[in-house]
């Protein structure tokens, strides 16, 4: 009765703690320090049970500061008892810290608890004392976290009743990894786990979450992948999945879930993917009961939900380990040729085993592989780093950078996925993959028809069996047309061949349309000419005829059908013998104006109209390019010139050996008054030897003087029976007779016209000529310097001979050697030439030419006219004619003044009309841009109009560029049609239908079948350019 535990040494009746009586510890008043609260054993109660260990527990109103003696009091009232342990806190403690202390205790010292708040600390629960923590809501608290080594938990809305809390803790220090206690879909598990033990005072249910941290744990490389919220009820027990989330970043996993969902027991992290290698870029798709993780890209693969993603806990995983990827070949069955050396080890849950469809896309850019080849590819696996790679789907592709798989998951399965490359076009073909496509019958696929860059392919009777196909591409971005690697027979080809490739499942055989589109190849309509398809020979690179192929032409292309048994894998291409030259479409010398000149031209031997043979091959016939078909021949082969092909500057010429060769003109007179040639005299030339003279007699000659170096002519001696005598001559535009044995351009005007028929070469007297001809040029009229110029400008763009009277410098290498076709205006002493034509681009003087010496060349170096996009604003919508111009002008007085461009279709060697919006284009070099030039334009037919100052386009390369139009629409295939839909108010106003035809092999069909529908009374006619 009255014994103290511990009292105030200096003050007796204050802040003891004593018995009141047997049983009962004494509380109230002011002599005792626990005024506020008492509990034994974590009850609210002063009695205890004699002779048995308690936990006992004060609590103040206030802070106390005194000095204790424990044992007895002032009074001398001693304790009779045990002590075990005696913990004093400056502070009051809150409710749960009171009752984790006393939980603790209660473990410590094997003391029953009625309510004990914790039971984890039992050796039954197995001792989970370490790092004890909470969340809890009580009278005088609220803990809304709390945290232990690795694991926190966060009330979310679960704390709403006094008495509602979780109290938790572990039994490891150190945490590892471990497969111990875990079902088969959870591979691995943090060894430390946390018992939780929990009260929902109501049973209202709520949120909470639970917070993984990997560095707290003590274990920082817990990797990212597929995670889960796992619990066992018993100690020792086998773990099941609460919860699963898929985590790609962060150094934390959380899981939100509903307390009502729970139960007092053992709580860890649970890995269901783990893969300590192929970690790199890790990534997923997955569902949980928070959010949808439809698509994720892993360095070069793409995965994406389609049907997969139906349940909570649905996921698919991937990583890889390769920080290069390359092409290489090793781990692969015979069928598949190469592979990508990076792949991905994918892992899957499907919870409910409901499969579904996800789309796999090798992206090769993203992996690292842009050069990737078109072919065969296929969606490749193994189950383990030992064995082969085996096919799992495969895929034509043929353009493109990417690859894609859409497959159902029961067909996948955990394991390591790449790409294969069952067939690559791009090592067969070498490199022919320029705008790659193809016919081909793979299941579930069927396409019979396609068209790549001017080559469409259709299929009538060869796509058969299963895995029948035919691709096709090129490797050439710019199209023209070339006469290299041809033989004799052949003259022109496309400079674009194809390389086709060919598989024929079952060696069934059958037809295909091979069909060579000259309108969307940028061409206009086919030529008039001579078709072949051709195939190159691999070992001399030189294209032969395939037999058997026979041309049907239409208004757009040129068709070849052939039995794919008839062909095989290689490269093809049309070949073309032109009955017009693209050259003859100017039609003149220098483009001079037919209106006064081109009737003048009695004869014009040009070395494009020589028949190309092997150096050294006689010749018989040099074909005149005039109108007057005044040919040169010589039957007689002993006396045939020899052909020299490529002599001057790209250009052919003939060599008569100065013995007996010589050219006959039919039995008729030519009228003669101006004469150009461009020719060589050899040095041991014989003395008068000629050049030009009349047939069978000795006049009109244009002969060698002695030495043979020079002319006669005004400037030496000549006689009446020189065809220059009391006229004019000139070499390389110098008013002088003498030249040096080499390439030059000979101008000879006589005082009149001459009449008689012409030989090249004189048997009389033996002056046979001794050198090399390349071109012959015969007016009959006497020419004005200005087009003497002009014509002279021409030759020596064109051969590359330096003259005097230079007035274009566009044949430089400086400036890009636009040498074809120069032509031009200009205007001398004696009289002006004011019309112009190269190549399609025709000029007119309106009033530039004012001052004598005023001139404006122009030419180009493009042989072969396409549509084309190249040097234009990206995107632009534009195209152009791929021939350019540069103009040079000289203005003497710098009066500048108005010229007329005429972009002429035809001329430029196309049969199609030109777009209804279309632009001058210039640009200051070869390098930039085309930029286009303001100014008005009149369509008319098959030739657009421009009036512009000669000093905008001075020193500019030019063309014409053809603008894209919203209400331009190309009806090419005879299905195509359009629905304007409402964009077009046709019920409330009046309207025309404008519309461009052209000649076609089908009849036409009446103009109203233009437009179908209801419309109101249209008020005014079509318009129809044709």
């Amino acid at each position: 009765m009255g014994a103290t535990l511990i009292s105030d040494i200096n003050n007796p009746e204050y802040d003891n703690i004593r018995i009141q009586s047997n049983g009962l510890w004494d509380i109230g008043g002011e002599i005792n320090f626990s005024q506020s609260s008492v509990y034994v054993n974590g009850e609210p109660t002063n009695a205890y049970q004699n002779n048995q260990f308690h936990i006992l527990t004060l609590q103040s109103t206030m802070q106390r500061d005194f000095q204790f003696e424990m044992g007895k009091s002032q009074t001398d009232t001693f304790f009779k008892g045990d002590l075990a342990e005696l913990i004093v806190f400056k502070d009051n403690l809150s409710t749960f810290e009171r009752k984790k202390m006393e939980s603790e205790l209660g473990t410590k010292y094997a003391i029953l608890l009625p309510n004990d708040i914790y039971a984890g600390d039992s050796d039954d629960q197995g001792n989970y004392t370490k790092d004890i923590s909470y969340i809890g809501k009580a009278v005088d608290e609220l803990q809304s976290s709390g945290g232990s080594k690795g694991l926190t938990l966060v009330n979310g809305s679960f704390l709403q009743d006094h008495g509602d809390y979780m109290m938790f803790g572990h039994n490891l220090e150190t945490n590892t990894l471990t497969a111990q206690n875990l079902s088969q879909d959870v591979q691995l598990r943090w060894s430390r786990s946390w018992y939780v033990d929990m009260d929902d005072v109501n049973g209202n249910g709520g949120n909470i979450s639970f917070q993984f941290n990997y560095a707290a744990s003590g274990y920082p490389n817990t990797p990212i992948g597929v995670h889960a919220l796992i619990y066992t009820p018993d100690n020792g027990g086998q773990f099941e999945i609460l919860q699963t989330k898929l985590i790609l970043a962060g150094n934390e996993t959380i899981f939100d879930v509903n307390v009502q969902d729970l139960s007092d027991g053992y709580y860890t992290l649970g890995l269901i993917f783990q893969n300590d290698e192929y970690v790199t870029d890790i990534t997923g798709i997955g569902k949980d009961a928070e959010t949808t993780g439809s698509m994720a890209e892993s360095a070069g693969l793409t995965v994406e939900n389609i049907s997969f993603l139906q349940d909570n806990g649905d996921f698919m995983l991937f990583g890889h380990k390769t920080p290069v990827n390359q092409i290489v070949t090793g781990d692969l069955p015979q069928s598949i040729e190469a592979r990508w050396s990076r792949s991905w080890f994918i892992d899957f849950t499907d919870q409910n085993d409901n499969g579904g469809e996800v789309k796999l896309t090798f992206n090769y850019g993203n992996g690292d592989l842009p050069g990737t080849p078109t072919g065969m590819h296929a969606l490749i696996k193994r189950t383990d780093e030992s064995s082969n790679f085996e096919v799992i789907a495969t895929q034509l592709i043929l353009s493109g950078t990417e690859t894609q798989f859409t497959i159902n998951v029961n067909d996948l399965g955990d394991g390591f996925y790449t790409l294969g490359l069952v067939k690559n076009f791009a090592a067969e073909n070498s490199d022919h993959v320029l705008d790659f496509v193809g016919i081909y019958k793979i299941d579930p696929y069927f396409i019979p028809s396609n068209h790549s860059s001017g080559l469409k392919i259709e299929n009538v009777s060869f796509l058969y069996d299963n895995w029948d196909y035919l691709v096709w591409g090129h490797q050439t971005p710019e199209l023209t047309l070339a006469n290299d690697d041809l033989p004799g027979n052949i003259n022109y080809r496309w400079n674009r061949d194809y390389y086709i490739n060919f598989s024929d499942t079952n060696d069934n055989g059958g037809d295909i349309v091979i069909k060579f589109d000259f309108i969307s190849a940028g061409f206009g309509e086919p030529y008039d000419a001579e078709y072949f398809l051709i195939k190159r020979n691999t070992s001399t690179d030189i294209f032969s005829e395939v037999v058997g192929a026979v041309p049907e032409v239409t208004d757009r292309s040129v068709n070849f059908v052939m039995d794919v048994s008839n062909l095989d894998d290689a490269y093809y291409c049309i070949g073309m013998n032109l009955i017009l030259e693209i050259e003859d479409l100017t039609g003149t010398p220098a483009g001079l104006p037919i209106s006064s000149t081109a009737n003048d031209l009695s004869l014009w031997l040009k070395p494009e109209k020589l028949e190309y043979q092997a150096g050294g091959n006689p010749i018989s016939q040099w074909t005149d390019a005039s109108d007057k078909a005044f040919h040169a021949i010589q039957s007689n082969r002993e006396s045939q010139p020899t052909f020299i092909p490529d002599v001057i500057n790209g250009h052919h010429a003939l060599h008569f050996d100065g013995s007996n060769d010589y050219l006959n003109g039919p039995n008729e007179t030519i009228t003669a008054r101006t004469v150009f040639a461009v020719l060589k005299v050899d040095t041991d030339a014989s003395y008068l030897s000629c050049l030009l003279t009349e047939k069978d007699s000795d006049n009109n000659n244009i002969r060698t003087n002695v030495p043979v170096s020079v002319w006669r002519a005004p400037q030496h001696y000549a006689d009446d029976n020189d065809f220059s005598y009391h006229g004019f001559g000139a070499v390389n535009g110098y008013e002088t007779d003498h030249h040096d044995c080499q390439y030059h351009i000979l101008t000879q005007i006589s005082d009149s016209q001459k009449e008689f028929e012409y030989r090249i070469s004189q048997i009389m007297h033996q002056r046979y000529f001794k050198g090399d001809l390349s071109e012959l040029i015969v007016f009959s009229n006497a020419l004005n310097k200005s087009r003497r110029r002009i014509i002279e400008n021409y030759l020596s763009a064109k051969y590359n001979i330096p003259i005097a009277g230079d007035r274009y410098n566009g044949d430089s290498d400086a400036l890009g050697n636009y040498d074809i076709e120069v032509s031009g205006i200009g205007k001398d002493y004696d009289g002006d030439s004011t019309q112009a034509s190269s190549g399609g681009l025709l000029i007119d003087n309106i009033s530039f030419l004012q001052d004598d010496g005023d001139y404006l060349l122009y030419g180009h170096q493009t042989q072969f006219n396409i549509i084309s996009t190249k040097d234009l604003v990206p995107d632009s919508g534009m195209t152009r004619w791929l021939r350019e111009w540069y103009v040079e002008i000289t203005d003497i007085n710098e009066n500048s003044g108005t010229i007329k461009l005429t972009f002429d279709y035809s001329k430029a060697g196309f049969y199609t009309l030109p777009p209804a919006n279309v632009a001058l284009l210039g640009r200051n070099d070869t390098q930039s841009e085309f930029e286009i030039i303001p100014n008005d334009v009149v369509i008319d037919k098959d030739r657009v109009f421009f009036i512009v100052q000669a000093q905008d386009i001075a020193g500019k390369y030019i063309t014409i560029g053809l603008l894209s139009s919203d209400f331009m629409i190309d009806f090419t295939d005879s299905t195509a049609y359009m629905n304007a839909g409402n964009e077009v108010d046709i019920i409330s106003t009046s309207f025309s239908v404008e519309f461009w035809a052209k000649r076609s092999y089908s009849s036409c069909t009446a103009y109203n079948s233009i437009i179908v529908g209801q419309l109101p009374v249209i008020t005014r006619f079509p318009i129809m350019r044709t």
